[in-house]
């Protein structure tokens, strides 16, 4: 079967009420790229004292998470703050060939973790495997491991650039699904803000929805994800991609519904990234800022919230000016203490654990 991207962001925000059905349902969508013999997922929080809680895990092959859990902190440990976050990527090869970018900086955090993990996972005849990760500022990761046998074929760019940018969906989607419950039926705190029939057209808004200028960004929002689900999926993932963006207008996720029926609407729900404020900036500042923060470029910030890359510059440009910073390096550096996933940062609370 070949990879189908798309459905793997389909997979994101599939209406599936355990979570443990969810992730399974998204190591299903990548199963094509899996070459055995086994694949996990772990989502996992790190908590203000440095600790890490697993909440929840699925997992197919020989091996699943849930039978060596105290081998599963090996995994989370490479994803400290010095590894740039929400990179697909080859890891823990045996021969220097496919040691890349990724292992070098992982290696920053001490060799012996490193070369602990690589002996386990060959120990379990995995010569390599793929990460997937996805982080929020909140300290959540979303975690997803595919194990490689010798010999396996490494993933081109094209298919590594396309799990990059899922890496944005799966942190909506493990977002929303922390604020909305289970969806489509969502808590009385966290009610969609508009419904949209599948051409666009609005047919209810509340709240912040119902301005002019949000109605038309839903309206083509909801036009863009039904061109990315359509032929483009097969002929053009990339650009299918492009269409299907991580937010609206950093406001809000789209969902499907469907009426007994079988009409299809789609839900506009508020999904922002949790950050709190250091100094009065404004719920888009502080997420761009935080992303920032977490050693993200601009390009695939845009990509995250939903906003042009200019955007992106500009709310960065204005949080400077609020924090009383001069550049990138300094405002990153002043919001660390806001973020949990970001190179030398102390979390509210106390010291982060080594």
């Amino acid at each position: 079967m070949k990879f189908d991207v798309i459905r793997a962001v389909e997979a994101c925000y599939a209406p599936v009420r355990d979570d443990r059905g969810w992730l399974e349902g998204v190591l299903a969508a990548l199963e094509p790229l899996n070459e055995g013999p086994w694949s996990a997922a772990w989502v996992f929080r790190e908590l203000p004292d440095g600790s890490r809680k697993v909440e929840c895990s699925a997992g197919f092959g020989a091996i699943r998470p849930g039978e060596r859990p105290s081998r599963i902190p090996d995994f989370e440990e490479i994803h400290k703050p010095s590894t740039p976050p929400d990179l697909a990527r080859r890891l823990y090869a045996p021969t220097p060939r496919v040691v890349d970018y990724a292992l070098r900086r992982a290696r920053r955090i001490g060799g012996p973790v490193v070369d602990d993990v690589r002996s386990q996972l060959q120990g379990w005849g995995v010569a390599e495997s793929l990460g997937i990760f996805a982080t929020e500022p909140d300290g959540r990761t979303l975690l997803i491991v595919h194990g490689t046998p010798e010999g396996g074929r490494l993933l081109s760019a094209r298919i590594v650039h396309q799990l990059r940018l899922l890496s944005a969906h799966l942190s909506s989607s493990m977002r929303l699904r922390r604020a909305c419950g289970i969806w489509p039926d969502a808590p009385p705190e966290a009610p969609a803000e508009a419904k949209l029939e599948g051409g666009g057209r609005v047919v209810d808004a509340v709240g912040g929805a119902q301005t002019e200028e949000a109605r038309w960004s839903l309206a083509d929002a909801v036009q863009r994800l039904d061109r990315a689900r359509g032929a483009l999926r097969r002929t053009d993932p990339e650009e299918a991609l492009r269409l299907w963006q991580g937010l609206v207008e950093g406001t809000w996720s789209l969902v499907d519904q469907y009426d007994s029926d079988g009409k299809r609407y789609v839900l506009a729900r508020r999904n922002e990234p949790s950050v709190r404020d250091p100094k009065a900036l404004t719920q888009r500042e502080r997420s761009v800022a935080a992303f920032a923060a977490m050693g993200h470029q601009n390009k695939f910030i845009a990509y995250l919230l939903g906003l042009s890359t200019g955007a992106v510059s500009g709310h960065l440009r204005s949080a400077e000016r609020k924090l009383g910073t001069t550049s990138r390096a300094e405002l990153v550096r002043c919001f660390a203490p806001f973020v949990m996933f970001v190179p030398g940062a102390i979390p509210p609370g106390g010291d982060r654990r080594r």
